[in-house]
């Protein structure tokens, strides 16, 4: 029997006593990719004493995967319910667990009896709110003591339609940064690269995200896929790479461009692949007779590769559900690096000393930025500020050569909390200030020429500064005009004064000190502001200004 995690054990014991205990028809159990949700049901399936268990899942790959676990578990072959497959045809005896899909039940849901299964197990239970789903459960909970248990990875449908409407409680998360942070997962090291010939303006969205059909059209352009092919080369070198595509004709070019423009073996897979065709393929990718698989949804989800290096995001994504899909492809570490009798410790030293690593994680935006992008830091920062989100993406993108994202996260957080320390620190000077005017309480009105204003002496004639090439007198008085100086003002100047007042009032505009109306104002108010900053003299002027209404009041 496959043995239990600690964090899997927890989630049994949730469920148990959600479900038996509890009495609730139905629960749900987030886990990541890779951390062994199917382990977990299956247990809860071997442990199950109040009739049958069926198990339902929407592919052929995830009913492939639940059958051997649940064999491995129990040590009895389930029956499989699906296309030429079918459950129950010994008259003789039935099995305990049947894995069936989804699309064979709605049809067939009606061999069975509705009473005879105790629990239903959903596997990737984000797709349960469709029609599909819901009226198979509906047939089998017409017994009211079957029990749903839903199990995923990624919460979040892409539709909005929240899951509370199947499912009565979440009873277990475990985080995908809890699992890297446990050392279950490999780290996730990422780039994102911006592809200047990439414009998605006008790719309208459906459901949450881009129109999948649109989206493939602006890709599949031959500047935009050399664009992508060459910075995936570049930057993912000799790594084993899944390339995510949003349309067949995007895949099919992007293979071309890498087997013929960079000389490295690439293939493709989709839905229009034969299943035998694609089982091919994926082995020699698994061999490493291919470095880059493109593929367009068929690896989403139910696909299993510890191998794997790097997964590129191709196709731009506003779904946090579907790229965590994506990156979960890559999370897994190498068969046999972590064993069940490793401290946290140790399988962190275990995955440092691997092949494996981490896996990176290449992203791609537009040119234009008008669209929010999800990327892996949106996966792992979880509910964190977003504040926090886009710095730490901004130091992804600003980094040479890609960065781990909790360091990125972390740096994030602690810029953000200096630059609030900082800020608290100015807005404390602010105050001390304003405290400091309060007891200047009056002020007296005197009329001001400029270089009073800015305490300057006027040049003195010599040899030099008589031959020295002063510009035109006009432009020097437009110049003055746009620092506020009125014309009755530098009227009674002479060239030289003029120049000279200019000068000094474009060096404080250099240094960001106080402009001249705002020293004028305080000049005026007895406030001596020749060595105030721009800010500072505004806080003076507003306080001024404040105590003035409080004494017409």
């Amino acid at each position: 029997m496959l043995s239990l995690r600690d964090y899997q054990r927890d989630a049994i014991e949730c469920v148990e006593r959600e479900l038996w205990e509890g009495d609730r028809p139905s629960t749900l159990i987030t886990l990541p990719t890779g951390t062994g949700k199917t382990v977990i049901f299956c247990h809860l399936a071997d442990r199950h004493k109040n009739g049958r268990v069926l198990i339902l899942a929407h592919r052929n790959e995830l009913i492939q995967q639940a059958a051997q676990k649940v064999e491995a578990v129990t040590g009895h072959r389930p029956d499989i319910e699906m296309a030429g497959q079918w459950a129950d045809r010994s008259g003789f005896w039935k099995t305990k667990v049947v894995v069936a899909s989804v699309q064979t039940m709605l049809n067939r849901a009606g061999r069975f009896n509705s009473d005879e299964f105790g629990l239903l197990v959903v596997d990737e239970a984000h797709r349960s709110a469709a029609k599909s789903y819901r009226n198979v459960l509906e047939h089998f909970q017409k017994n009211p003591d079957c029990k749903v248990l839903g199990v995923t990875a990624t919460p979040q449908r892409l539709d909005k339609v929240s899951l509370g409407t199947v499912f009565d409680s979440c009873c277990f998360q475990y985080g995908l940064k809890d699992a890297i942070d446990d050392a279950y997962l490999v780290p996730i090291w990422t780039s994102t690269v911006t592809v200047q010939g990439l414009d998605l303006s006008d790719v309208r969205r459906n459901g949450g995200d881009f129109v999948a059909s649109e989206m493939g059209e602006v890709l599949k352009q031959d500047a935009v896929s050399y664009e992508v092919a060459s910075a995936t080369v570049d930057i993912v070198k000799d790594l084993r790479s899944l390339i995510f595509c949003a349309s067949v004709s995007q895949a099919e070019v992007m293979v071309k461009i890498l087997k013929h423009s960079f000389r490295v073996e690439a293939a493709s897979v989709s839905a229009k692949t034969h299943k035998d065709e694609r089982a091919g393929i994926l082995r020699s990718f698994a061999a490493g007779d291919i470095q880059f698989m493109c593929n367009v949804g068929v690896l989403t989800e139910g696909y299993d590769d510890p191998g794997l290096r790097c997964v590129v995001m191709a196709r731009p994504t506003q779904s946090t559900s579907l790229f965590t899909q994506c990156l979960g492809r890559g999370t897994r570490p190498l068969e046999g690096v972590i064993q069940s009798d490793m401290t946290r410790e140790q399988r962190h030293e275990a995955i440092q000393a691997s092949e494996k690593k981490g896996v990176v994680v290449l992203d791609f935006e537009d040119n234009i930025g008008r669209h929010r992008l999800v990327n892996a830091v949106d996966v792992l920062a979880g509910k964190m500020d977003t504040s926090v989100i886009d710095r730490a993406k901004s130091i992804i993108k600003s980094s040479k050569g890609g960065m781990d994202v909790d360091s990125a996260i972390e740096l994030s957080q602690k810029q953000l909390q200096e630059e609030a320390e900082a800020r608290k620190e100015r807005e404390e000077k602010e105050r001390k200030l304003r405290e400091q005017m309060r007891v200047k309480a009056n002020y007296t009105l005197r009329e001001n020429n400029p270089f009073d204003v800015l305490d300057l002496k006027p040049w003195k004639p010599n040899a030099y500064r008589d031959r020295r090439y002063l510009g035109s007198e006009r432009g020097i008085e437009q110049g003055l005009l746009k620092f506020g100086v009125k014309r009755n003002e530098f009227q009674p100047m002479n060239h030289r004064e003029k120049k000279q007042l200019l000068d000094t009032l474009k060096k404080r505009r250099n240094k960001d000190m106080a402009t001249y109306a705002q020293m004028r104002f305080l000049r005026k108010n007895n406030v001596p502001a020749n060595n105030m900053s721009k800010s500072d003299a505004q806080i003076w002027i507003g306080e001024i200004q404040r105590k003035k209404r409080e004494s017409a009041s």
